[in-house]
């Protein structure tokens, strides 16, 4: 018995009876003569037969002073004397709990703790929302002890305070970081508008030049012009400036002083060769709108020793009969057309039979997926044998090892250009490379 007692929290004593006599505690050990047990009726029985008596009046000599009103539980032998505190704690013994004892035979409620009455506002549902607050009710898996709460609204906010101001702090602080993110987006937006808008009066743009190399005899047969962008705040990503040099309506603009900066930096360069090809990005907007008819009368291009290529991204323009008639005036005006990132925009075989075309150009995705042997690298060999069908060219961009390079060698594409062969460059470092013509990648 007192191994139990202390074991066990909630127990007070423990007392051994024997013809309703109690002979002994664990607390106080053996009464001489034994003390009768009581004769006042029980509560409630527990199956298998203990009786329970609630707020029984029965001082204990030791816990007299601390608690007068214990829960007894009898046995045949033995009776428990407990602490309710223990049972359930006194921060909920308030109006809103209800402990109850429920008879399931006779169906009969017994009251033991809290606020009369709660257990039969609760027990219609497991929880519901009221207008005082969220009722809820538990009871044993055998259905006898049951827990009836009402938590109010008022205490639901009292007790999660913290969480509530906490809340109500991340609230205010996503809101101010996407009012902050939202206004940095947009001043950025603010910047670049300004930033383009004033680079192309004051000469911020510049253009590049990136060897393509024939994979043949690995010699740099022409360079494709690439535009950059530099102020005094510091560079512009071409992601960033192209769409904005679209929206402002400067497409034309931006491309008369890109021939202007080429015809300066290669042109009067006799480094390059007659027939060098020079690859200029066009935007589809100057072909749909007819802006590009001006080039029929530049005669620095028209009449230049250079093979002029106009680089072209697929769009829904080629299906209009005015682009394809510009292109076919282009194309029979000496100007090599090129397709530019064929395979992933607005593909259309038919097109190539509606459009000049003299160049297919395999987009880099589908040359960074050979290194991983992807869907896409798969898809070179059938886009190499359209051009053999329609007597087209093909140019791999992107190439950045000598595997690449010996793979698309191998599928039958005869020119290319990545940072294997060199990256964007200056006229003068082009001119450089262009002197050494290096050998290395055949190797």
């Amino acid at each position: 018995m007192r191994i139990e007692l202390a074991q066990a929290w909630h127990i007070l004593d423990i007392a051994y009876i024997d013809n309703d006599n109690m002979l002994c505690t664990a607390a106080t050990g053996l009464f001489t003569p034994p003390k009768p047990f009581g004769n006042e009726p029980y509560n409630f029985i527990e199956d298998p037969n203990i009786e329970v008596y609630l707020e029984r009046d029965a001082r204990h000599p030791i816990y007299a002073t601390l608690f007068q009103k214990p829960i007894v539980f009898r046995t045949t032998r033995f009776s428990f004397l407990l602490n309710p505190r223990k049972l359930w704690p006194t921060s909920q013994l308030q109006s809103q709990v209800e402990y109850i004892y429920l008879h399931v035979p006779s169906n009969r409620i017994i009251h033991i703790k809290g606020q009369p009455g709660l257990w039969q506002a609760a027990n219609k549902h497991r929880w519901y929302l009221s207008s005082q607050g969220i009722y809820l009710y538990r009871c044993q898996p055998q259905g006898a002890f049951c827990l009836s709460v009402l938590h109010t609204y008022s205490q639901i906010m009292a007790e999660n305070i913290e969480l509530l101001v906490l809340a109500l702090f991340l609230s205010v602080l996503i809101s101010f970081l996407t009012y902050h993110v939202i206004t940095q987006q947009a001043d950025a937006k603010r910047a670049i508008k300004y930033r383009v808008k004033h680079g192309l009066s004051k000469n911020s743009f510049y253009w590049l030049f990136q060897p393509i190399v024939s994979l043949k005899d690995q010699q740099i047969i022409g360079c494709e012009v690439l535009a950059r962008f530099k102020d005094g705040i510091g560079e512009l990503s071409p992601i960033d400036f192209i769409p904005e040099i679209k929206r402002q309506g400067k497409s034309w603009h931006f491309t008369r002083s890109m021939i202007h900066f080429v015809q300066t930096q290669l042109e009067r360069e006799p480094a390059f060769p007659t027939g060098f090809k020079v690859s200029l990005n066009l935007s589809p907007n100057d072909i749909e709108n007819g802006n590009a008819r001006e080039l029929l009368h530049m005669q620095e291009l028209t009449a230049s020793r250079f093979k002029i290529a106009l680089e072209l991204t697929e769009d829904h323009y080629m299906e209009h009969a005015k682009a394809r008639t510009l292109l076919q005036e282009l194309a029979d005006a000496g100007f090599a057309i090129s397709i530019d990132d064929f395979g992933t925009g607005y593909s259309n075989l038919a097109h190539l039979h509606a459009v000049p075309c003299h160049y297919l150009k395999i987009d880099r995705t589908f040359v960074s997926d050979i290194d991983t042997d992807g869907l896409k690298s798969s898809l070179i060999p059938q886009i190499v044998q359209i051009g053999r069908n329609f007597g087209i060219e093909v140019i791999a961009e992107g190439i950045e090892n000598k595997e690449q390079y010996h793979k698309l060698a191998g599928q039958g594409v005869t020119m290319g250009q990545g940072w294997l062969f060199g990256k964007p460059m200056t006229a003068q470092a082009l001119k450089a490379t262009l002197s050494k013509q290096p050998s290395k990648y055949a190797s």
